[in-house]
């Protein structure tokens, strides 16, 4: 029988980590987090601009920005890696000497980010096939008549939900454990996380939410508090070309405004950004260290 991940035990023990270790955490990713800030402070403008043009609809311009974004994303991964790795090693006790000079780029960061890489391929395709599911859905539906297009929908409706639910299914149980195999087994491997995960997906999938929820509260009530409700428009799920292209302007004034704000009060609104990183990457390095030596234990004791 697999052993079983406490659920209540990790996540107390997750937010222990993130707030008891605070001094610790932040002097283990330092270098990281001062890295990202520079980045965004010398090409905020280039961000801004590549956020824009994604949100314009534009398939030029959309282009223009792939290059850019793509970037950025190759750069949060190294220095989300390198977060996460040395805050998983630490909280799975393994840090040696000084928190203030472990350098976290090291090996287990690059194992890590190749984890991390290939977890982004597999929820892409993920996301791509409930996306093409959706369409064709949609399609079939429209080419429907009478108790044929209800029936046709109650299926494709069926078979979306099947798909999004295997996507959730898959996704948990292959990240979840990324770090710490990354970290205490020197691997990088979605399909050890995914053996270790056996048993035990809604346990894991509740401590994912217990991590989730709180830290997407707080992002709403920042991005709330820079633009207001306008940042939450209504949106239909079929829009004509006029609305759709309303829309996009609209997205496109909040992004704009949202920047000006957050630089206008850029001593408030960066370190609180940073502060919220630095919580939510040891609250989750603390509930996978602790899933993983709840899991440990059982074999060591049987040894």
């Amino acid at each position: 029988m697999a052993a079983r991940v406490p659920v209540a035990e990790t996540v107390s023990r997750a937010y222990r980590f993130a707030f008891g270790n605070i001094v610790d955490n932040l002097a283990l990713v330092w270098l990281p987090i001062a890295i990202l800030a520079a980045l965004l402070y010398r090409y905020r403008d280039a961000y801004l601009a590549a956020v824009l043009d994604l949100q314009s609809g534009d398939p030029g311009l959309m282009q223009r920005a792939a290059p850019f974004m793509f970037a950025t994303a190759a750069v949060l991964i190294v220095l989300g890696a390198a977060q996460g790795a040395a805050l998983t090693k630490e909280a799975l006790g393994m840090r040696k000497g000084s928190a203030l000079f472990n350098v976290p780029f090291g090996p287990s960061m690059w194992r890590l980010v190749g984890a991390y890489v290939m977890y982004v391929f597999v929820v892409a395709l993920l996301v791509i096939a409930c996306a093409v599911a959706a369409r064709v859905g949609r399609e079939t539906v429209q080419a429907g008549l009478g108790y044929t297009k209800t029936a046709i929908a109650l299926g494709t409706l069926a078979a979306v939900l099947f798909l999004v639910g295997a996507s959730i299914f898959i996704a948990v149980k292959m990240s979840f454990f990324l770090a710490p195999v990354a970290v205490a087994e020197r691997k990088a491997s979605l399909i050890r996380s995914w053996e270790l995960s056996k048993g035990n997906f809604w346990r894991l999938f509740a401590i994912a939410l217990a991590i989730a929820i709180p830290l997407g509260l707080v992002d709403f009530a920042i991005d709330y508090a820079l633009v207001g409700a306008d940042a939450f428009p209504h949106v239909k799920t079929q829009m004509s070309g006029a609305e759709l292209a309303a829309y996009r302007a609209h997205q496109q004034e909040m992004t704009r405004h949202a920047f000006e704000v957050s630089g206008q009060y850029w001593y408030v609104y960066y370190p609180l950004q940073l502060l919220i990183e630095l919580i939510g990457y040891s609250v989750a390095a603390g509930a996978s260290a602790c899933a993983y030596q709840s899991l440990m234990r059982p074999a060591t004791m049987s040894e």
